[in-house]
């Protein structure tokens, strides 16, 4: 498409597209430039990058000779040029005079080398020095014989071709075209459906519609909306009996949809279970020109709308909580003589692996408001636990004389599922003993009291019971009147 006509197009590539023939003075004036100053780059990286490999290469056949020669070259002009002063043979200071002499004459390479302070190794040198001038030598060559320019053209061949190919293909008129149909908001029946089953028919109709318009795309605007409505009703019959599975709460949905050249086997995604029966697969599939959709095109008479859906069961929410709590029961005998407290805690024998343990053998029995220390220690007799409290006589005395409840302030841990819970205080008195052990929570509100053997469960208290689908078999009877 033009802009403008013939003779006002803003765009007209007579005046928008470069021609050096145009500007030939400049053009040869650049050109000189550009050679001398390329000819003189490239020859001076390659040229000296040679003779600085040469210099070194010099110095390493005889470091001791450019040694000599680099202290010569060091001396005084007086120290040179006159008679060395001081005691001696004469013909030896006339000799050393000419050695002298005759280094002073040679050019002093060491100072022009990495070797001069000495602090290089000839063999490093030449180890990590021949890589780079390798390089080197290659950027020279590279600059001199244009390389860059050709490295550049092939980019630039690259890129503009690719717009020429692709980028300049775009009808703009026929994009713009289309935008009306591509942002149309379509409606669905299920819109807003509160209810799992309507609101998940709602996703897997809206990616079918999506598909459909992708491979049908000159379907009209004003049939658009009544074909959403018809590919949804073909959704839901096919989703009708899959209640079960478009539960949010039990399973997880994925789906896709896609249109294909011609009908498809989907049988081994169809009404498949896997996965220990926690995968469930369903696939249903129908011709595009089962939809009403006033389409013209050719693919109308093979290609096929097909749907694949894939439940996984969600796997329940762990309710099991930390909990701070104390422990009630257990039958209680007490021996003042000897200020010992033994507690049996009964059987703790159970089916869910429930445990109890002691942490520390600290414990402190409350007499009149105040803790006494003590030592605790925990054993097993006859299948029963036994926690004993050891402390002095006259504490044990004065606690169990004229209370009906003695406490001990332990460190025990209930552990069960996996999760460990502390237990601060253990309550008895000789009335408990048969009874179940009951935890009852210290700092957590939203737990009930339970008994041992199961989980302390958040949220199972009547007066916050509104834990997710599918976890209520941790039961309302959870606690229950335990000591009753």
């Amino acid at each position: 498409m033009k802009m403008g006509t013939a003779g006002n197009d803003l765009f007209s590539s007579d005046f928008t597209t470069g021609d050096l023939s145009k500007i030939q003075p400049i053009v040869r004036v650049g050109q000189f430039i550009s050679v001398a100053v390329i000819s003189i780059t490239g020859f001076a990286i390659v040229i000296s990058t040679i003779l600085k490999q040469t210099m070194h290469g010099l110095y390493a056949t005889q470091p001791k000779l450019w040694d000599r020669v680099d202290e010569v070259h060091r001396m005084k002009a007086a120290q040179m040029l006159g008679k060395i002063k001081g005691g001696g043979n004469e013909i030896q200071e006339t000799i050393g005079f000419l050695f002298n002499l005759v280094f002073s004459i040679l050019p002093n390479v060491k100072a022009i080398t990495e070797f001069e302070d000495d602090t290089v190794d000839t063999k490093t040198f030449f180890t990590k020095s021949l890589p780079s001038a390798c390089v080197f030598m290659f950027i020279g060559v590279f600059i001199f014989y244009g390389y860059t320019a050709k490295f550049g053209e092939k980019v630039a061949g690259f890129g503009t071709t690719i717009i020429d190919n692709y980028f300049m293909q775009i009808d703009p008129i026929e994009w713009a075209a289309k935008i009306p149909t591509s942002f149309a908001r379509l409606t669905f029946s299920s819109d807003n459906a509160l209810g799992d089953h309507e609101a998940q028919i709602n996703k897997v109709a809206k990616k079918a519609v999506s598909a459909y318009l992708s491979d049908i795309n000159d379907v009209e605007k004003d049939m658009q909306t009544r074909l959403a409505l018809e590919i949804e009703d073909w959704v839901r019959a096919n989703m009708t009996d899959l209640t079960l599975y478009t539960d949010k709460n039990a399973y997880s949905m994925t789906y896709t949809a896609f249109t294909t050249p011609a009908k498809t086997n989907n049988d081994a995604v169809n009404g498949v279970t896997s996965n220990s029966g926690r995968t469930y697969q369903v696939s249903f599939q129908e011709a595009v020109n089962y939809f009403k959709s006033g389409s013209a095109l050719s693919q109308m008479d093979t290609d096929y709308l097909r749907v694949d859906l894939q439940f996984t069961k969600v796997a329940e929410k762990d309710t099991t909580v930390s909990v701070t709590s104390t422990l009630t029961g257990g039958s209680m005998s007490a021996n003042t003589s000897s200020g010992v407290i033994t507690i049996n805690l009964g059987s703790l024998a159970n089916d869910n692996g429930a445990s109890l343990s002691l942490s520390s053998k600290d414990g402190y029995l409350v007499v009149g408001g105040e803790e006494k220390k003590g030592t605790v220690t925990m054993t097993t007799s006859e299948g029963d636990t036994i926690l004993t409290y050891t402390g002095t006589a006259a504490n044990v005395a004065s606690a169990t004389s004229n209370a009906s409840n003695v406490t001990i302030k332990v460190s025990l841990v209930y552990g069960i599922g996996g999760k460990n819970h502390q237990v601060t205080a253990v309550t008895t008195n000789s009335s408990y003993s048969g009874r179940s052990l009951l935890f009852t929570p210290v700092s957590n509100s939203t737990v009930s009291p339970w008994t041992f053997g199961e989980n302390p469960n958040e949220g199972s208290s009547s007066s916050d019971n509104s834990g997710d689908s599918g976890n209520d078999d941790n039961g309302d009877d959870v606690g229950g009147d335990a000591l009753s």
